[in-house]
């Protein structure tokens, strides 16, 4: 068991930088640092052992392919570590989880607004809905469940805090991040101890992100790594402090109309 996990421990970088570069013939992506040091911080946390929550926007069914891609490029850590992130199940097509296969990267199925609108909608054109014998609660609560034992693993976990695509970063409570702590908790597992870094995303030439459709494909994506911050470290209600973190790294067309009061950080 030990020699297999040696094996793996070598194969699975080679395979995530070999699908990385793959999918970069469908994208241009740019990595960048919002302050120097947030990369060599965020491997350093890696490195210890417990794992990391990344928080990112979300606008298009490419956002998370993106963001595997530029960080798995670019951190030596974040290429060797499980990693995790949650779909939509109504945005869940045969092709992601080929891609997602290929890079040794897992999916978790999770009901959203968005899906039970979608359910909605095919209810009224009479059309069957696929993922009518999933139980939403059983569903985030195994996605939770999962997620906390890919942390335990060292692993990575990603999460879209607004739970959906949207046309700007909206503030979220009670949202998928502060649930994720509560169950650590819950299972014996230290939340204080866990990182959470932000990233942001922009798509060149967009000034409205309201009508973005499909993979966005040959387009050029620009990553922004924010800082790593471990969960006792940060001060007051953790949605809000996401929310704060992941508003200074988004482009200015994905910003609120109008602006939210300042929250404190640490």
């Amino acid at each position: 068991m030990a020699d297999l996990e040696r094996i793996k421990n070598i194969v699975t970088p080679v395979r995530r930088v070999v699908t990385a570069y793959g999918l970069k013939t469908l994208w241009s992506i740019e990595f960048r640092e919002a302050a120097a040091g947030n990369l060599t911080a965020l491997n350093e946390a890696l490195a210890e052992g417990n794992g990391a929550i990344g928080l990112t926007p979300h606008f298009s069914k490419g956002d998370f392919l993106a963001d595997l891609v530029a960080l798995n490029l670019n951190s030596k850590e974040a290429r060797r570590r499980p990693t995790r992130i949650p779909i939509a199940a109504h945005q869940r097509p045969f092709y992601l989880d080929i891609l997602c296969g290929l890079g040794d990267v897992s999916l978790a199925t999770i009901i959203t607004g968005d899906t039970r609108l979608k359910e909605n909608e095919l209810k009224t054109k009479g059309k069957p809905i696929p993922w009518r014998n999933i139980n939403p609660t059983e569903a985030m609560n195994d996605y939770l469940d999962t997620s906390i034992e890919e942390l335990e693993q060292g692993g990575l976990v990603f999460l879209a805090p607004q739970g959906g695509r949207r046309d700007s970063l909206r503030p979220f409570r009670g949202g998928p991040l502060s649930r994720l702590m509560d169950r650590a908790g819950e299972k014996g597992v230290n939340p204080d101890k866990i990182p959470v870094f932000s990233v942001g995303l922009e798509i060149e030439g967009v000034t409205d992100y309201s009508n973005l459709k499909g993979l966005n494909l040959w387009r050029k994506y620009t990553l922004t790594l924010g800082r790593t911050v471990k969960r006792g470290k940060i001060k007051g209600d953790i949605d809000q402090w996401a929310y704060e973190s992941m508003l200074e790294l988004a482009p200015e067309a994905y910003r609120p109309k109008t602006r939210i009061n300042k929250i404190t950080q640490t």
